[in-house]
């Protein structure tokens, strides 16, 4: 859900969206079959979010559903790309630039593969939903900088798996959210579970 406010919108104002857009959730909730769900809001070009749960975890523990982050969608992008990578049309120590021929990372290190990126040893730097936003729009990163040498340091990367979704696009010519339901979420029964973009 994304809630497009104002660039010089009140705190209060947003409190108010939120407040509404909970009351919505609750009700949509009453009437549905699912137990419960955890819903993840942003404030469109922000790094501004909020993250709740509502209901419960299963129809007979009646457990509430915490309001941590669940995203598990990094490692079914990495999943999906060991499949790819086991049909040899993925190499993980190769540049990533092999399958984003127009990604441009400013670097005076080795070139970042995709097993840096998947690793978080990249070295690209940690970046706000609204700037990796920017910087990556139409798959290029002229505004990026390695600032470590891959390999070097663990540092995540939002930015990193934000890649490796882009090279799982042109890999497979399809969108991500296509990939993952047929090569990860199919398979494994997960008919309730969406991946976005």
């Amino acid at each position: 859900m994304l809630l497009a406010l104002p660039g010089r919108a009140a705190t209060d104002g947003v409190n108010a969206k939120l407040t509404e857009a909970a009351a919505a959730i609750e009700q949509a909730l009453e009437h549905s079959s699912m137990p419960g769900l955890v819903v993840g809001i942003t404030i469109a070009m922000s790094a501004q979010g909020h993250r709740h749960g509502y209901g419960t975890e299963d129809a007979q523990a009646l457990r509430p559903i915490p309001s941590c982050d669940r995203s598990i969608s990094k490692a079914f992008t990495a999943i999906a790309l060991m499949q790819i990578g086991q049909e040899h049309r993925f190499e993980p120590h190769a540049p990533i630039t092999r399958y984003l021929p127009s990604l441009v990372v400013h670097s005076r290190f080795a070139p970042i593969t995709g097993h840096d990126l998947m690793s978080h040893t990249s070295g690209l730097p940690k970046l706000s939903a609204r700037l990796r936003l920017l910087a990556l729009r139409g798959h290029r990163a002229q505004g990026l900088r390695a600032q470590l040498r891959a390999r070097h340091a663990l540092w995540y990367s939002n930015t990193g798996f934000q890649l490796l979704g882009y090279a799982l696009e042109n890999i497979e010519h399809e969108p991500y959210t296509k990939v993952l339901r047929r090569r990860v979420l199919d398979p494994i029964g997960m008919a309730s579970t969406s991946a976005s973009r």
